[in-house]
Parts: structure tokens; C-alpha cells; sequence
């Protein structure tokens, strides 16, 4: 059966509604900032949230978008939706880079376009030891705030939790 959207005052809704993404909760994120560090600091914000992740983007920074869901999320599916209900309704569906191709191939950026990221997979948390070497390895080439970020996002703990344990490693290096 061929879904569409019926026609109403939130683009978010409507492409909720056509993508295949959980609906029963979601966030609206609205606009990310423009410049791409800024931009993934924003995705690393929101990716422990276990909901369907709702945003704008204009046609112009959506290929950007896409590798930074790509860089901070990278087992995440996205949904393209732009132009919900009017003429040239789209919906593309995938991982990141499989939309980064289509959208560079059809050239089919324009108009009014949402983005929805799918809800992380539940998975089973790191043990401690598993986190702790992570961190290591993490903090080995990054900075504690964005290696503690990014080893929580793929261990299951919470960013606090992470932060946390990568200060005791900053601690035992002083004594």
C-alpha cells in the first residue's frame, strides 16, 4: 500500500508520519548550527536521546548535515523528507552516505526538506574495563570532552558517566 502524508501545518508531522521512524516519541531539534564542529557538538548532545531525532535543514547544508549524522552517528539511519505535501513530495530513506549519494546524483536538494534520525539500537552497556580502555584509546588522539562524548555514544553509559571515569585517568597521570 502507498502511504502519504495528509496535508497540515507541520512538515515535522507529516514526514513523521510517512518515514517508518518511530512517531510515539520524538525531539524537535529545529535548525543546527551552520559551521560543522559546531554542528557535530549538537549531534553529540542529542545522541544518547532514545527518540526519533527531528530536524530542519536548508538545501545548502544538507549534504553537511549528512556527514556529520554520519561522523557522530554512524549506525543511524536518516530520512530525507523535503517538500512534504506539495507537488514535489520526496522521502529518501538510509544510512547517510547512501543519501549523500543520491541527493549529489539527482541533485534533488531543494525546497523545504526535515530530517529525521533514527532512535539509537539498544545494546548492551560496556563493562567498566571495555569503557575504561575506549577511553584510552580515545583520549589517546582526542579531547577528553569529545573522546568521553564519543565512547559513551558507542558504550551504552551516559556522557556524565564516561566524563567522569576520563577525569580519574587525568588524575592518576598528576599523582
Amino acid at each position: 500500500y502507498e502511504i502519504l502524508p495528509v496535508p497540515g501545518a507541520s512538515s515535522p508531522i507529516a514526514a513523521l508520519s510517512i518515514a517508518g521512524f518511530p512517531s510515539d516519541r520524538f525531539l524537535f531539534a529545529g535548525f543546527l548550527p551552520p559551521k560543522s564542529a559546531a554542528r557535530q557538538t549538537a549531534l553529540g548532545d542529542l545522541v544518547d536521546i532514545p527518540v526519533t531525532l527531528v530536524l530542519f535543514e536548508s538545501p545548502k547544508r544538507l549534504t553537511g548535515l549528512l556527514k556529520d549524522i554520519e561522523a557522530v552517528m554512524p549506525d543511524r539511519e536518516a530520512a530525507v523528507c523535503r517538500e512534504m505535501t506539495k507537488a514535489f513530495e520526496e522521502v529518501l530513506v538510509g544510512a547517510p552516505a547512501e543519501l549523500i549519494e543520491t541527493i549529489d546524483a539527482n541533485a534533488s536538494a531543494r525546497g523545504e526538506i526535515v530530517v529525521l534520525i533514527n532512535p539509537p539500537a539498544a545494546r548492551e552497556k560496556m563493562s567498566e574495563s571495555e569503557v575504561r580502555e575506549s577511553l584510552g584509546v580515545a583520549m589517546k588522539s582526542q579531547p577528553l570532552k569529545t573522546a568521553a562524548a564519543r565512547v559513551a555514544a558507542l558504550s551504552g553509559w551516559s556522557k556524565r558517566d564516561v566524563y567522569q571515569l576520563a577525569l580519574t585517568f587525568s588524575d592518576e597521570e598528576n599523582e
